[in-house]
């Protein structure tokens, strides 16, 4: 018995949604049904509220696509909706036919945004090939803020040169207190990032008072005496990548740029004396 033979089936038909979230060092299964799920050995857990649209197909304008809805406090939404940048995160949808036990897998592609609104989350997913043919080409502008992402091959500054291996002293909500910050002064982590060293599950610093630091978003667990690492953020401002960084040959902007624009200006009548 094959799974088209039961799909097709107007008797024996049954399928159930499985689900599977593919990070770097974890994996979530879970089920749209309302019971847990064994399948290959593996269990995937039922989720209330998890439900998948349907799968739009591609275009020569669009790739294609699901989407699908999912609690804000499952462990995938605290884990990748939250804080930048974002990770690498696969989603695969199997269709498991409850009879027969034929499974058929009918979604495989890369997760390009986790929304939280209020209690659920959208979950956007695009095919594999449209993931990759959809990335956009760098473009350049001109302005005065650096546009270079901290520590990328553009920048330049040495990630390991700016970081401060320590540990949790304690949580509270958005703020967690740390045993170290190195010495460096107030908001020297701001716009930087806390990665827990067991997962390499990360959040942005929003800024920091001493060791206690505010996250852009609380982490899903992280408990005291957790192994973090802590590093530097950037303003992109000239400033800040020469008096910081000692970087400026590297500056991605133009901090030179009049603040006025001669184009917008009317020009001045000239007398010329003398004619």
């Amino acid at each position: 018995m094959t799974y088209l033979d039961d799909d097709l089936s107007t008797s024996d038909g049954s399928r159930t949604e499985l689900f599977e979230f593919i990070g770097p060092g974890t994996t979530w299964r879970r089920t749209s049904g309302p019971v847990d799920v064994v399948y290959s050995g593996n269990t995937y857990t039922a989720r209330a509220g998890l439900r998948a649209g349907v799968i739009a197909i591609g275009t020569t304008a669009e790739a294609a696509a699901l989407e699908l809805s999912l609690p804000v406090s499952d462990a995938v939404v605290s884990a990748y909706g939250f804080g930048s940048p974002q990770r690498s995160l696969r989603l695969k949808v199997i269709w498991l036919q409850e009879r027969s036990a034929a499974a058929e897998t009918v979604w495989d592609g890369e997760v390009v945004a986790i929304s939280p609104v209020g209690s659920m989350a959208s979950v956007r997913s695009v095919s594999q090939v449209g993931a990759r043919l959809s990335t956009p080409i760098p473009a350049i502008s001109i302005q005065r803020q650096c546009q270079h992402f901290l520590y990328d091959d553009r920048c330049r500054v040495d990630r390991a040169s700016f970081d401060v291996a320590t540990t949790v002293s304690s949580v509270s909500g958005y703020n967690v207190t740390v045993a170290s910050v190195g010495g460096n002064p107030d908001d020297w982590f701001k716009a930087g990032e806390i990665v827990r060293a067991s997962d390499g599950e990360r959040r942005t610093i929003v800024g920091n008072v001493g060791a206690v630091l505010s996250l852009i978003a609380p982490f899903a667990t992280l408990n005291a005496t957790d192994s973090v690492t802590l590093y530097a953020g950037c303003a992109h401002t000239v400033e800040v990548c020469r008096d910081k960084f000692s970087n400026v040959l590297n500056y991605g902007g133009h901090a030179q740029i009049p603040s006025s624009n001669p184009f917008d200006v009317p020009l001045t009548r000239l007398t010329l004396r003398g004619l």
